[in-house]
């Protein structure tokens, strides 16, 4: 299953995909800590439309809309509602109206709200995934906001802050519980907060499976919750001499329960694809973005490398066969997952698309192929009929299967049970009676169904019946006899008559031989 680039954005920038599935957009904010060629100090922010059009090299894109930023960005976030949210190097956060940045207003009409609340650098900023009006923040100093962007931009402290915490370095929602959050420091440590309680419930070890000490100038760079386990997260290393990526359960806090070794320096950037937990992307200061299956800890591939360190690695949680990769080379690249492989001929010398084909050895060519088909292209849900109006069905999750019952006509099966019920209670008749009430305006044919019925559920069914049916018992059974006796008499008779033919023939005796002679002779004379 290919993965290559086919697109690209001549920026270097933090990049945020849009929540839309059917015109994939993709915003970036010029990152902070990098120059370009030209020495330019502003800050922009920019939206770009990927093109549908197939071409055979990649091609870069243009802004289809662009907006200032007051400072330079340290995280983008877009939520579901349309709104873009910039954490930026002077601790600012500014949202913006993306729908009015496409139309090109200018200056601050397509801001929406600005607060320069932290007093550092912010390192964390996400949506909440199950509330789009919430989002999260995390900055130096220790410093935890949450934000309501509906109710006049207000925020609130999670609980008191923590002593675990220094400079914020990255956050996430849990993505299973809404007031779950988790925020990760440059001192090595990852706290998780309950909303609820507003308190801090947990603090993760800063001592690694492998007895390394995370409390290292690189700290803990990212951290992800398992998209379909509340318990699960994997948190990241930037320390250059331990670049490595670590499994946690919450149910066993005290160490955790996988670590996964790959990269040759720190780790910048982690993405957990929400449609197929299966597969984990990482990217760092080795210019390698890996994909890992975290159930294994095993490498399920690699995107081609960059020249420079890949700061920022993202799935399109929308749109999982679109992911991007920014790196200090000035360039955010762009893959699809679902482009067809190398063509090859058949038996008849025909070529064919083949997806899971050997990859060819262009400068762009696939460098990544999965084992299997990532799960969002599975069959979601099946379905089959049973006998006697029943269902089997299976959903997208879990392996459970189904039976349920069908029914087409509400009605009708309304009727047969509440018939059942009255054969089981003997009140059959009754029911009877009163569908010839309900059906007395109606086809005479419907009502004299219904008195059939009603008859036979009675005790002298069959006398009723055949009175029903226009015959009187006593005439039936004097015809019957009257029947009977001329079918005797007219047997009587045949016997009489068979018995007189028998005897009369006895009585006249055969001719003999001499007088046959005699009548012979007489006649010749």
């Amino acid at each position: 299953f290919p993965r290559m680039v086919y697109q690209f954005i001549e920026r270097t920038a933090i990049p945020a995909w849009g929540p839309q599935q059917g015109e994939p957009l993709i915003a970036a904010g010029t990152v902070a800590g990098a120059m370009d060629a030209s020495f330019s100090n502003t800050s922009s922010l920019e939206i770009f439309r990927l093109s549908s059009e197939e071409t055979d090299a990649p091609t870069g894109l243009q802004a289809i809309g662009k907006t200032e930023a007051n400072a330079r960005f340290q995280r983008l976030a877009w939520s579901d509602t349309g709104v873009l949210a910039g954490g930026l190097e002077n601790g600012d956060i500014t949202v913006w109206d993306s729908a009015k940045i496409i139309a090109g207003e200018e200056g601050t009409t397509s801001v929406l709200h600005s607060s320069s609340a932290h007093t550092g650098a912010v390192g964390g900023l996400e949506f909440n995934p199950f509330a789009a009006n919430l989002m999260a923040s995390g900055a130096a100093n220790g410093e935890v906001f949450i934000w309501d962007i509906v109710n006049e931009f207000k925020s609130y402290s999670p609980g008191p802050r923590s002593q675990r915490l220094e400079s914020v370095t990255d956050l996430s929602w849990n993505k299973q519980v809404q007031h779950i959050l988790a925020t990760a420091s440059s001192t090595g440590s990852l706290v998780v907060w309950d909303l609820r309680s507003r308190r801090e419930v947990i603090a993760l070890s800063s001592v690694g499976a492998i007895g390394s000490n995370l409390n290292s100038s690189g700290g803990v760079a990212a951290a992800e919750w398992n998209p379909q386990s509340a318990t699960q997260l994997v948190t990241a290393s930037a320390d250059d001499s331990n670049p490595v990526i670590m499994l946690w359960d919450l149910r066993n806090a005290n160490a955790p329960s996988q670590t996964f070794g790959g990269h040759q320096r720190g780790i910048l950037s982690l993405s957990w694809c929400r449609k197929d937990a299966g597969l984990l992307l990482s990217s760092g200061k080795d210019n390698r973005t890996v994909c890992w299956n975290p159930a294994t800890g095993a490498v399920v591939g690699e995107l081609p490398p960059s020249s420079n360190w890949v700061y920022d690695v993202q799935w399109n949680q929308a749109n999982p066969n679109l992911l991007s990769g920014a790196s200090f080379d000035g360039r955010i690249s762009l893959y699809e997952l679902s482009r067809a492989g190398p063509k090859e001929e058949d038996k008849s010398g025909h070529l064919v698309d083949d997806p899971f084909a050997p990859q060819s050895s262009s400068a762009f060519a696939p460098s990544l192929s999965l084992a299997k088909p990532p799960q969002w292209l599975a069959r979601p849900c099946g379905a089959a009929f049973g006998f006697g109006g029943q269902l089997v069905h299976f959903g997208s999750t879990g392996s459970l299967v189904s039976i349920t019952d069908f029914v087409t006509e509400p009605k009708l099966a309304q009727q047969a049970q509440q018939l059942e019920s009255l054969l089981q209670s003997d009140q059959a008749v009754e029911l009877c009676h009163e569908r010839i009430m309900q059906n007395s305006g109606t086809a005479d044919q419907q009502v004299r169904s219904w008195q059939v019925l009603q008859i036979l559920f009675e005790a002298d069914a069959r006398d009723k019946l055949i009175k029903f049916l226009g015959f009187d018992k006593q005439e039936v059974k004097a015809r019957i006899e009257e029947l009977i006796k001329a079918k005797r008499a007219k047997n009587e008779g045949e016997k009489e008559e068979s018995a007189r033919s028998s005897s009369s023939d006895l009585l006249i005796p055969p001719p003999s031989d001499k007088e046959g002679v005699e009548e012979s002779e007489a006649e010749e004379a």
